[in-house]
């Protein structure tokens, strides 16, 4: 494993050749689930599938998921946006903590 996982890319290079990857924007921001899928489609567009609509199709879905959650009653659970031991898989963690933005939460 590289020294820094960010370094590597499996399936192609439109993350890894960006001067700031989607993975850094949304971990060091601590934006939640959807949001940061809105981020990685939008970002990746220019890059992937069918000269980008489908991931701008991707991305408006998660974008009218977000909106749809928003409008619901305020007795729904708010979108989480703190990333947290149990959001994520042990190599995102690792990842996360990498970057030093999970202090606290060994």
């Amino acid at each position: 494993m590289p020294s820094n996982p960010l370094d590597t890319q499996v399936g192609g290079v439109h993350y890894k050749d960006l001067p700031i990857q989607p993975v850094e924007y949304i971990l060091a921001n601590g934006i939640g689930y959807i949001p940061g899928n809105i981020i990685k489609y939008i970002t990746r567009y220019p890059y992937k599938h069918k000269d980008g609509l489908e991931d701008l199709e991707k991305c408006q879905h998660y974008l009218d998921i977000l909106v749809a959650h928003l409008k619901a009653p305020q007795s729904t659970t708010p979108v989480q946006t703190n990333l947290k031991l149990n959001d994520v898989n042990p190599r995102q963690w690792d990842v996360a903590k990498s970057y030093g933005l999970l202090a606290g939460q060994d």
